[in-house]
């Protein structure tokens, strides 16, 4: 601190002759506590710099200019790695949807052909049908054979299913018998 400051100080805590000491020794350890920080500071500052150099060094930079173009060219880098991934990230998001909806493509065409012996026009209905009854004990083709057999009059107009019963001792005579109505009412042979 420059004498003047000093002067100055104690003229500002100065009143009618009388000096308030408390109030000047508050200000004066402010100004000094300002003081010793600035020059700490410094200290530090140029320490750093020192040590910045080093660093620089040990990086295998000749200056700072270097170190910086290689901090910035890596920053460069590292975006342009980011798009990519990101970019690879969306189109594998869009493969898998694909995918997806092949697979579900594939799968509806599978049981549609299975049912190429339905009405056209009933297809879609009778396969959401037979997925419902599809089930860990029961296959789509099982269902498939069972679904038509209760609902024969969704197949075309000359297809029938064929059945097989247990064979039983009845016998029917001149087709009035149980299977023939079951045959003649469901457009189905039971053997």
């Amino acid at each position: 601190m420059k004498l003047e400051e000093l002067k100055a100080l104690i003229e500002e805590h100065t009143s009618e002759d009388s000096v308030n000491y408390d109030e000047l020794n508050k200000a004066i350890n402010v100004k000094f506590d300002a003081l010793i920080e600035k020059k700490v500071t410094k200290a530090k500052d140029s320490g750093k710099d020192e040590h910045i150099a080093e660093f620089i060094k040990e990086q295998g930079y000749d200056n700072v200019d270097q170190f910086s173009a290689a901090v910035k060219n890596t920053k460069a880098a590292s975006t342009e790695l980011s798009e990519k991934v990101t970019r690879y990230e969306q189109e594998l998001e869009q493969l898998r949807t694909d995918y997806q909806k092949t697979k579900t493509e594939n799968e509806e065409y599978t049981y549609l052909s299975k049912l190429s012996n339905v009405d056209p026009k009933y297809q879609k209905f009778v396969m959401s049908e037979i997925k419902g009854l599809v089930s860990d004990e029961t296959d789509f083709d099982t269902a498939t054979e069972t679904y038509l057999a209760d609902n024969a009059h969704y197949l075309k107009d000359n297809e029938s299913i064929v059945t097989k019963l247990p064979k039983t001792n009845t016998k029917t005579e001149n087709g009035s018998g149980v299977l023939s109505i079951l045959e003649n009412k469901h457009h189905i042979k039971l053997e």
